[in-house]
């Protein structure tokens, strides 16, 4: 759903649809930029509300030699 401010005005829109994906565009005139402001608040509210939660990553194990498990030898025997 769409809702302007009022004073807004809709100075053009678009719209295409390739390969299953329909967009839209829509281009607004704003009489001040407080309300161009607020249109942009809701906009990106709206996207954090869409984007779905960060997952944690496991951390990258160091490759150097000196971080590897030690090889398990036999003692060296003793004569």
């Amino acid at each position: 759903m769409i809702w302007l401010n009022s004073g807004s005005k809709v100075k053009t829109y678009s719209a295409t649809s390739r390969s299953g994906r329909h967009v839209l565009k829509i281009e607004v005139e704003y009489p001040d930029a407080m309300s161009m402001a607020y249109d942009m608040e809701q906009i990106d509210k709206a996207k954090a509300e869409e984007r779905p939660a960060p997952t944690s990553r496991k951390k990258a194990q160091p490759r150097g030699v000196e971080h590897q498990k030690p090889l398990m030898l036999p003692a060296p025997e003793e004569d």
